[in-house]
């Protein structure tokens, strides 16, 4: 018994400094969160100091939605993007670059095309949209085996949902347009209260159906068979990630539109910090997700006041580069293909 003690106590010892780094690393992304949000409430162009009627109704009606939808939408593509590239096993994808938000917007589009497009149906269509394209992504990964083909085929399903949203654009009547530009560019303009409702109970379903499988996914990351060989259902796994993401990358699109990169930049950045231990990287991938679109919010207001920035401009525009430099990363294994 002395020997199995003296092993019980040395895995102990190992595993203190892994869960106080881990809880380090969470309380310093929670306290980055609060700062962005307080950042992204206290300034703009209009000055909330001195307190005036003027000033609350500001932060009350504008800046407050703008910074809760940053939030959630962050977090959504943060934690999406996590487990994006760990059912596909691919560290290269993202909802943004394999279609999933293009096709969001798509399923929305044709809501307000229809003329029924309630915050609620809204979100609705997005959802459809986002699953039909994660569904017929998964399929096509699974026929090719993954990899960089996975990629080419998000590219193509990318290309061709934004063929179908310019049909849509062309069949809208004019008054719609602003909200496809929108869509487009990604921006907070339609934000409010009541179409925050739809995306903070999606991102809610969406974290609590996630964030309880980091085990999971660090199993799957052996290989679809070793996982299979440990009790994991792995097809059932992959569904049900799938709807997941694409209910909170639905909403996200439904309200704010397609926000590339988040997704992708995330992991990426917590791995460096803390390593790919998924029980780790998906609760922190949803509060770095959601401290960066707040800051990306603050930036796209402020930086060209009174002009604002698409957020989505300005998150493709440090993505892109970010991209490239993976890429470049994973060269050996793209020549594999």
């Amino acid at each position: 018994m002395g020997e199995f003690d003296d092993l019980r106590d040395a895995g102990l010892s190992r595993s203190i400094p892994i869960a106080v780094g881990n809880a380090r690393a969470t309380s310093l992304l929670v306290l980055l969160l609060l700062v962005c949000m307080t950042l992204g409430c206290a300034l703009g162009p209009l000055s909330l100091w001195p307190p005036s009627a003027m000033g609350w109704q500001v932060l009350q009606t504008l800046r407050l939605p703008r910074v809760v939808a940053a939030a959630l939408g962050g977090a959504a593509l943060g934690v999406g993007g996590a487990a994006l590239q760990a059912v596909f096993r691919n560290p290269l994808v993202e909802p943004g670059l394999l279609g999933v938000s293009a096709g969001a917007a798509v399923g929305a589009a044709s809501v307000l095309v229809l003329g029924v497009g309630s915050v609620w149906t809204l979100a609705g269509g997005a959802f459809v949209g986002s699953l039909a394209m994660s569904v017929v992504l998964a399929m096509v990964g699974r026929y090719l085996g993954g990899g960089g083909a996975l990629l080419l085929a998000g590219v193509a399903g990318n290309a061709f949902a934004l063929a179908l949203l310019g049909v849509l654009q062309a069949l809208a009547p004019p008054a719609m347009l602003k909200t496809f530009a929108i869509w487009s560019l990604g921006g907070f303009d339609a934000v409010s209260w009541p179409g925050i409702a739809p995306l903070a109970l999606a991102v809610a379903i969406a974290l609590i159906s996630l964030l309880g499988l980091g085990g999971r996914f660090n199993a799957l990351a052996l290989g679809a068979r070793e996982a299979g060989h440990l009790g994991i259902d792995v097809p059932a796994l992959e569904m049900r990630v799938l709807i997941v993401i694409a209910l909170g990358v639905g909403a996200t699109t439904a309200l704010i539109g397609m926000l590339a990169f988040v997704g992708l930049i995330v992991p990426h950045l917590l791995r460096l910090l803390h390593g790919p231990d998924h029980r780790r990287l998906l609760p922190n991938a949803a509060l770095l997700g959601a401290a960066l679109l707040v800051l990306a919010e603050l930036l796209a207001r402020t930086v060209l006041a009174p002009r604002e920035l698409p957020v989505g401009v300005l998150t493709s525009l440090i993505g892109g580069p970010v991209f490239l430099r993976l890429l470049w990363q994973h060269k050996a294994w793209l020549r594999a293909l």
